[in-house]
This record gives C-alpha cells, sequence and structure tokens, in this order.
C-alpha cells in the first residue's frame, strides 16, 4: 500500500464513531457475487475470511462519519482492497486473468457502490442510502415505503454491477411524459419525468427526491440514463474503454508459425515417454525468438506481428518448453504439498514416501563412511548422465538456433570418499544413451580400479532405461567374475524426486566452465571443458573417450547367458521397478540379491540357465552392440555443413573434415536420439 494510502487511511480511522444513525444504511458487500469462480464463499477482501454484517451493531469500529448525522462503514483495512484472489489453477503457460487487475478491481467496487482507491490513489468513500423526502411531501412518499423497503431497493439496485443494468433499472422506473401545464409564457421544461419505486410487483410513484435519495444517485445519473434509452425502451451498450477487434492476418499468423517451426527440437534427458511436450535448445526465450523473427521479417520486407501474438501463438498453439524436466521433481511430494490435496488420505503414502527417502540417504551416508574406514578396499561412488550437450554451441550466434547439432554424452562416476570424478563422453555418432552404454562405461570403470578394491558400493536414480535393469545387472553379475580383485558390487537406487548426488556437482562443474569458454566448436572442446571444470588445487576430472568399438551388447548377453525369472527362489513376484538395492558377489556366480526395501532382507534371483547347452558367464564376455558409427539424418548433416557458410562462419573452416565425415542417411527431420527416457520405466 502506498505511504498516501496509508495517510488516508490513517485520517479515515481517526474519524471513526461510536454511534450509528437509524435512518441511514450502508451498502453491503457483495464480493461474493463478483468472484463466483472462487471456491469459497468468503469475502475475498477480508483478511480473516470473514462476512461483514452490515445489520450488526458491533460495526461502530469501521464507520465513517461523513456529516449531517450519516456514516459510511468501510473495509478493515484499504490494503485489503488491492489484494488479489490467490488462484490455484496450474497451466502450462499464465493468462492475463484482467479481472484480477487493481485498475478493474477498483472499478467493480465502484459499481457495487464500495469504498476504493481511484487510479491517483485518491481514498473514494462508498455510497450511502440517503434520508427521504420530507414530510411534507404531497405524494406523501414516507408513508408508502418503510426503512426496510428502502434498503431492499438500494440493496437490489447495487447489485447489478455494469452500467447497462442499472440504466435498465432506472428506466424501468421512470416515464417521461408531454407537461400537462405551465406558468411560465416560454417554458423550456417539454417532459414531465414520473419516478416509481418498486413494491410487491407494483411501482409506486414516488418524488423526484425519493427516488434518488433511496437509490444514493445524483439527478444527473437518470438524465444520462435516459439519454441511453432507445425507441425499444432498451438501454445503448456502454462502449466506453472497448474497441472492435482487431484480427491478425492470416499471413502474419503462418509467418509466426513458421519461424517456430524452424527451430530443431532436442530430445530432453529425464522427459517421460508418455509426453507430448517437446522442448527447444535452453539457450533460447521468448524474447529472443521474437527478436530474431523481427530481424528475418525486416531481411525479408515482411510486416511482422506484435511480440504479443508471438507470444500467444507459441504458448497456445505449441506444447514447448526451453529447460529440461527436472528428475528431482517428486509427485508424491508436490500432490501432498498442493492446496487442493486431501492431505488426511496422502498422510499414510507421504509418511511412508519420506521414511524411504530417508532410508535411502542414510544407506548412502553409511556406504560413505564404511569407505573412508575400509583403507581402500570399498569403493562408495555415485553416477548419472548429464544433460545433452551441443556441438557447436555458441549462445552468441543465432544462426546457431534455427540448426540441428551434433549431440555429446557425458556420464559421470564420482567417488565420494577421493572426490574424484570420472566422465565417459561419446558423441551420438559412437552410440547412443540407453543400458548397453551405462553398463559399459560402469564395467570400465571397475576394471580401472586400483587392485587393493574388493568392493563397490554404487548410487544412482531410479531411471529404468539406464540404471535399474537386467542388462546393468548382467553386467555387474560378469564383472564380479572377470575382474579378478572384485569380490562384490552393489548398486542402490534412490527414492524418484530425491536422487540429489554428488556427482550433480560435476554437472554444475563443466557447466559453469562452459559459460566461461563461452563456445564449443568440436565434441573434443567438451573434454578440454570438463577436464578444466574443477577448482585449482582439486584433482581434475579423468575423462574417457568412449567409441563405438567399446560398447558391448549386454542386453544380447544377458538374453542368451542368463534369465531373469520373474519370482525369487521363495517363489515371491519380482519387481523391477521397486528394487532398491542389488547385491553381486563372486562366490556366488550367476546369482542376484536385491531388496525392495532398505529395511528388509535380501532375496534370491537364480539367473543362471538351466538347460545342457548354456554357457558359463565367467568365460563369456558380451559382443560390441554396434559394428560401424551410427549415421546421423542428412538433414542435420546437412545443418552441420551450413554452418560453415555463414559470416562469420559458427563452426571456424578448419574443422570441416570431421563434420564432413560424419556418416549419415537419408532420413526426416530428427527429433530426439532415441525414446525419450523416465526414472519410472
Amino acid at each position: 500500500m502506498s505511504t498516501r494510502a496509508k495517510y488516508i487511511l490513517r485520517l479515515v480511522r481517526d474519524q471513526l464513531t461510536e454511534t450509528k444513525d437509524e435512518n441511514t444504511e450502508v451498502l453491503p458487500s457483495t464480493s461474493k457475487q463478483c468472484y463466483n469462480d472462487s471456491e469459497t464463499d468468503s469475502d475475498p477482501y477480508s483478511p480473516d475470511h470473514s462476512e461483514y454484517d452490515p445489520d450488526s451493531d458491533d460495526s461502530s469500529d469501521n464507520e465513517l462519519a461523513l456529516g449531517n448525522g450519516t456514516f459510511q462503514t468501510i473495509n478493515n483495512d484499504l490494503h485489503d482492497m488491492e489484494e488479489l484472489p490467490v488462484t490455484t489453477d496450474k497451466s502450462r503457460k499464465r493468462k492475463r486473468n484482467e479481472q484480477n487487475w487493481k485498475r478493474n478491481i477498483a472499478k467493480s467496487r465502484k459499481q457495487r457502490g464500495e469504498a476504493y482507491l481511484s487510479s491517483r490513489g485518491k481514498y473514494v468513500p462508498g455510497v450511502v442510502m440517503k434520508d427521504a423526502c420530507l414530510a411534507t411531501c404531497k405524494r406523501k412518499c414516507t408513508e408508502k415505503f418503510s426503512y426496510e423497503e428502502r434498503l431492499s431497493i438500494f440493496r437490489r439496485y447495487y447489485q447489478l454491477e455494469s452500467y447497462e443494468r442499472k440504466r435498465d433499472f432506472i428506466n424501468g422506473h421512470t416515464e417521461k411524459k408531454d407537461k400537462k401545464w405551465h406558468t411560465a409564457e416560454q417554458s423550456r421544461r417539454q417532459k414531465t419525468i414520473l419516478f416509481y419505486l418498486p413494491k410487491n410487483s407494483n411501482r409506486i410513484q414516488v418524488c423526484k427526491t425519493m427516488f434518488i435519495n433511496t437509490l444514493g444517485i445524483r439527478k444527473g445519473i437518470v438524465d444520462i440514463a435516459m439519454k441511453k434509452r432507445t425507441e425499444e425502451n432498451t438501454t445503448l451498450v456502454d462502449n466506453r474503454g472497448k474497441h472492435t477487434k482487431k484480427i491478425t492476418s492470416p499471413a502474419i499468423l503462418a509467418s509466426v508459425k513458421n519461424h517456430i517451426e524452424k527451430f530443431p527440437v532436442v530430445s530432453s534427458h529425464y522427459c517421460r515417454s508418455k509426453t507430448q511436450r517437446k522442448y527447444l535448445s535452453s539457450d533460447l526465450n521468448i524474447t529472443i525468438m521474437y527478436s530474431l523473427y523481427k530481424k528475418e521479417c525486416g531481411e525479408n520486407n515482411q510486416t511482422p506481428a506484435n511480440s504479443a501474438i508471438y507470444r500467444k501463438v507459441f504458448s497456445e498453439e505449441y506444447n514447448l518448453g526451453f529447460y529440461r524436466p527436472r528428475k528431482d521433481q517428486c509427485r508424491v511430494c508436490m500432490a501432498y504439498n498442493s492446496p487442493l490435496s486431501d492431505k488426511a488420505s496422502m498422510e499414510t503414502e507421504y509418511l511412508t514416501h519420506i521414511a524411504a527417502k530417508n532410508r535411502a540417504r542414510d544407506e548412502k551416508r553409511l556406504s560413505r563412511q564404511l569407505a573412508e574406514n575400509s583403507n581402500g578396499t570399498l569403493i562408495s561412488c555415485n553416477f548419472d548422465l548429464q544433460q545433452v550437450l551441443l556441438v557447436p554451441n555458441d549462445p552468441t550466434n543465432n544462426a546457431l538456433f534455427y540448426k540441428q547439432r551434433l549431440k555429446v554424452f557425458n556420464f559421470t562416476i564420482y567417488n565420494t570418499v577421493s572426490k574424484q570424478g570420472d566422465c565417459f563422453m561419446w558423441t551420438e555418432v559412437e552410440g547412443k544413451r540407453g543400458s548397453c552404454e551405462i553398463a559399459t562405461c560402469l564395467y570400465q570403470y571397475f576394471e580401472s580400479l586400483p587392485e587393493q578394491v574388493t568392493q563397490v558400493q554404487c548410487f544412482s536414480d531410479r531411471c529404468g532405461g539406464q540404471n535399474l535393469n537386467k542388462n546393468v545387472a548382467s553386467m555387474c553379475l560378469t564383472a564380479v567374475q572377470h575382474i579378478p580383485h572384485l569380490e562384490s558390487i552393489e548398486l542402490n537406487f534412490l527414492v524418484s524426486g530425491h536422487s540429489e548426488m554428488e556427482c550433480d556437482s560435476m554437472h554444475s562443474a563443466i557447466s559453469t566452465e562452459f559459460k566461461r569458454v563461452g563456445k564449443t566448436h568440436l565434441p573434443q572442446d567438451w573434454k578440454t571443458i570438463a577436464r578444466c571444470a574443477r577448482r585449482k588445487g582439486d584433482k581434475p576430472y579423468i575423462i574417457h573417450n568412449i567409441t563405438h568399438e567399446q560398447i558391448l551388447d549386454w542386453k544380447n548377453h544377458a538374453d542368451k547367458i542368463l534369465i531373469f525369472r520373474g519370482k525369487d527362489e521363495s517363489g515371491q513376484q519380482v519387481a523391477w521397478q521397486k528394487m532398491c538395492c542389488m547385491f553381486f558377489s563372486k562366490c556366488e556366480p550367476s546369482i542376484m540379491k536385491f531388496k525392495e526395501n532398505f529395511n528388509e532382507e535380501f532375496r534370491t534371483l537364480n539367473c543362471q540357465r538351466r538347460t545342457k547347452s548354456t554357457q558359463n558367464i565367467t568365460t563369456i564376455m558380451p559382443y560390441p552392440l554396434y559394428k560401424d558409427r551410427i549415421p546421423i539424418s542428412l538433414e542435420k548433416y546437412k545443418d552441420l555443413l551450413t554452418l560453415f557458410n555463414t559470416k562469420p562462419p559458427a563452426i571456424p573452416l578448419e574443422n570441416k573434415d570431421y563434420f564432413e565425415n560424419l556418416p549419415f542417411k537419408a532420413t526426416g527431420r530428427e527429433v530426439s536420439s532415441e525414446s525419450d527416457i523416465s526414472e519410472t520405466e
């Protein structure tokens, strides 16, 4: 609330009186009717959500002395008139609600006869019903209408919340007739106006004073209403503040759509497979896109749409976003904390969920403590795949926004004791980002561990397409048998939505270093950035270059060598997505132990095939997954080569050989490198 409004409110409160005039009534609050969309029946302008009763004897502290024995009741606090109703509707794009604009709230309060602040901050008191006509009135109006009947008419009039309806009321209770007689020889009065007030479905004629005082209006308002009366006895529409609808031409709308569709859609690492939303580069926003659109229209001598039309088309006709969906948004917590949620019915589920989250974090903390006290025999680490990196990448080059670019993947592993970070990096022509790639990186990491390491405990999120699946389990069963010094591997999966890990700091450090460097032209640039991302004095990240020859087919290995049955040794059903822990031991080949809850004992799953032709897992390694590099689409290949023709070139010409030698095939526009991956798949 402004200083001026506070000062006025202080003056108003100084004039409060404890007496109340019987012949004066204030207009009751009708704000409930103006907010029919609200699910509450309380007054939205009341801070404690209590309804104001104008007939209550307890309202003297809120009355303003207006002089002449009349009083006006105001709201408890002036700033309540400026508060906007809280909306709980969640939509993809917030739309403007003109009803909640301060100036429109003031207009609405004025229509209801309530106190309001003008556009200049001036306090305007509410409307009051004035005294009836004098007892000497020749029509004896005071004998025809009691105080209560007049008050009912007064309230009914101000419940009409538009000028048109109020004028309809006035025109319906007034008549203009030819004058019957006059005293002056040349009288300016040509007509006589008769006034009526409603009573028991009838109209009772009253004097002008009784009419305007009962409604709390001026005589000029009656004159205006009669001027707005049509021959059909209806009221003309009030066109103040209105204008004819401006229609944007189809050609301009088409130019907006064509421009939006020029931007390539990039895949999002944690996008759910069933979502219909697509994502643009995180370097973009609507403001940048509109500036590029205006520049393009200027170059083509076209008339551009304004920014409001561009934003409206983008928001209402496309399901696009600029950021990747966050994996750490917990659906259970969000549903429970929602204002519309039934917390009583969700209490048990929520408490169980929080207990599981805390138990998983305790396990991660305990694993780190055990590793610190193991003299290097136990490794406690966590791993995750960073969001897709792009080549070339230069936020200052507008030409890159319209082109498909080469994807670079970075799988990170962080040792929580030594604080050593490993980055396994490859491009989309060397591999995808599925479970075979993740399993290969983990196997190489296990192989690189010192010989003194006998146990490994890993923590990750619950992404079923990458971590929590039989392909990674097959790799762990093979690793404990093929790596001589490794006795056991334990995989732990954190609760969905609460999978914050130390390896996330590696992603943040790499992003920060990229902002410092500013641009990348080749995949090798990302490896250099990752290597330099660590602060001085810390161990630099170890970079592992992954090629298609190194990626192994763990899926085929799991299908042919092992069998993951639907029931464990005790006959219970095996639910992979409920698992929170897997354990693999060298002394038990082809045996996977697992838990669905950290508080329970391990259950056993025998993965050995029971046939004579079954091959021994201790002697068989999987074959490479890819025979050659993975081709990109022809359109992406062309987009990359056109970046050498921009002025200045988006990619230095000395790097042209690398991009010209990329494999490609004639396919359509590329949307994502593979099906989207979710933690809950």
